[in-house]
């Protein structure tokens, strides 16, 4: 995420870049969601018997009159809607765990803005980023501290553009970020 502003020279490395930061998003959500979400359905199909026959047990079964018969499958009134309903809140709690990894590189994007302007006015503060401290002193060297702010409000402003309108297209709002970063 802290490499991004280095990436920023044209107008399609920020449309890479954003479309990068979103595809990692996704790809943490999924990774975060897939697990669990199989899980609850598993665990709401048991409990509503899905997927149950009326002739019950094995034992049952074996004696059943005509061997190798099975039982019907019941049907539980509601389980169609429960289950329909547990995917329409798992979707939507998937799309807020991209947006909270969204959320997350956001922040360390904003860190990393606040001590490339710490460097420009020779603050004496500690750094959120040591480790990118390099990569911090060339953007003070080639930008200036009102450069640097405006990339800081950029940053934070698609923050809460993302947090207060959880229907819009993280692609295009990132995309607008990073165009602004490179504009800043």
């Amino acid at each position: 995420m802290l490499r991004i502003p280095t990436r920023l020279r044209r107008t399609g490395d920020c449309l890479g870049a954003a479309a990068d930061l979103v595809s990692a998003a996704n790809a943490d959500a999924g990774a975060a969601n897939t697990i669990r979400d199989e899980v609850e359905t598993e665990a709401l199909k048991t409990a509503l018997g899905v997927g149950a026959t009326s002739a019950g047990s094995t034992a049952k079964r074996a004696r059943a009159v005509k061997p190798g018969a099975k039982g019907r499958a019941m049907t539980v009134r509601g389980a169609a809607g429960a289950l329909k309903e547990l995917e329409k809140t798992q979707k939507s709690r998937g799309r807020r765990t991209v947006l909270d990894s969204l959320d997350r590189a956001l922040l360390d994007l904003a860190g990393w803005y606040r001590d490339v302007l710490v460097l420009q006015l020779g603050a004496p503060v500690d750094a959120i980023h040591p480790d990118h401290h390099e990569l911090a002193g060339q953007l003070a060297r080639g930008s200036t501290p009102e450069q640097t702010l405006r990339r800081l409000e950029a940053v934070l402003a698609c923050r809460r553009r993302l947090a207060d309108n959880p229907g819009l297209v993280p692609l295009l709002t990132v995309e607008a970020l990073a165009l602004a970063l490179r504009a800043g």
